[in-house]
């Protein structure tokens, strides 16, 4: 059995690990997961002078104007800005641990990473309402919130939810691209009474993989008779 001081002692070391911890990437002690030091190397895609019209991702040496991705498609939407890389250490980890662990701290320091960047961006698009890839029910039971909806909120960002999402057969990080595309189909519909005609839509989302999903939403929208869609993405996968 423990004696108090024992007792006293725990509490008092697990005190201190919960005020004091260590930055996962360079180890140094920190007030959250990454130190402000490590935090501050994460670049935005707006450092590339070359990308994607279409998808916003970097070009290599060999490609002009579109990615290998893009270059043979096309899209319900007019262009697709993301902010940042998904393959960054840090926000790979911090995007894991908020969207598949629930853990809302990450989700936090995700909307101080993009805040700069994002108002910097959406500052030059044209839009008349902003709205969100919506999650089914079965994903808000289970997580408890929408991911993208949530950083949103942290950024005081006014949003129009516009529409529904039905129900998940599968997660969509377990599919391939091919899979996705089918997958994607009939999954969205309007919300009832939701007025899209004639209107310039922004739609966010969190990672733009192959585009999908934003080209199966601004389908839906363009068919309701919006005039104009706009995607931003806060990473691009």
């Amino acid at each position: 059995m423990w004696t108090s001081q024992e007792i006293l002692q725990n509490q008092l070391l697990l005190n201190n690990m919960l005020i004091r911890s260590y930055c996962l990437l360079c180890g140094n002690v920190a007030n959250q997961i990454f130190c402000t030091s490590c935090l501050k190397e994460i670049k935005p895609l707006s450092i590339y002078k070359k990308r994607c019209l279409k998808c916003s991702k970097p070009l290599s040496e060999y490609e002009i104007d579109y990615c290998e991705n893009c270059k043979n498609k096309s899209f319900y939407f007019s262009q697709n800005i993301s902010l940042f890389s998904y393959h960054d250490y840090i926000i790979k980890n911090l995007v894991k641990i908020f969207k598949f662990d629930g853990i809302k701290k990450a989700g936090i320091l995700l909307a101080r990473i993009i805040e700069n960047e994002f108002f910097n961006t959406i500052k030059n698009i044209e839009y008349d309402l902003i709205t969100f890839v919506p999650s089914s029910k079965d994903s808000l039971k289970e997580r408890g919130f929408n991911p993208v909806e949530f950083i949103l909120k942290k950024l005081k960002i006014t949003t129009i939810n516009i529409l529904k999402r039905e129900k998940h057969l599968k997660k969509q990080s377990e599919l391939t691209l091919t899979e996705r595309e089918k997958f994607i189909k009939g999954q969205f519909y309007l919300n009832k009474n939701s007025i899209v005609s004639g209107k310039k839509i922004l739609i966010i989302d969190d990672i733009f993989t192959s585009g999908n999903t934003l080209n199966e939403i601004s389908r839906i929208l363009i068919e309701n008779k919006a005039i104009n869609i706009n995607t931003l993405t806060f990473f691009r996968d």
